[in-house]
């Protein structure tokens, strides 16, 4: 799973429980690592993205993965500090498939 957080502690912690759950945990500390991530080989059954990201935001991310034919239906998880109904929304209209406040 691609994990892109661009809180250290947050990042950390989120490895930690998805390892301890049997996931194995690609990290990325903001969203152009995750877009070289995506572009890559490296084997990636999900993604679990932070939405205000240096580099490049969650939104944009999700559009690149979108349109990457042999990643465009990797289920995302588009997480959040804001969450009120509207960014929730906005973020499932951009591609997500859910929608974690933090």
């Amino acid at each position: 799973m691609l994990v892109a957080e661009d809180e250290e502690s947050l990042r950390g912690m989120l490895a930690l429980v998805l390892e301890g759950r049997g996931y194995a945990a690609l990290l990325c500390a903001d969203g152009l690592e995750a877009e070289r991530a995506l572009d890559s080989d490296a084997p990636i059954d999900a993604v679990l993205l932070d939405v205000k990201m240096p580099q490049r935001s969650g939104p944009e991310v999700i559009a690149h993965l979108r349109a990457l034919p042999r990643r465009a239906a990797l289920p995302v998880v588009a997480m959040s500090a804001f969450s009120d109904e509207f960014s929730a929304q906005s973020l499932l209209d951009a591609g997500a498939d859910a929608f974690l406040p933090k």
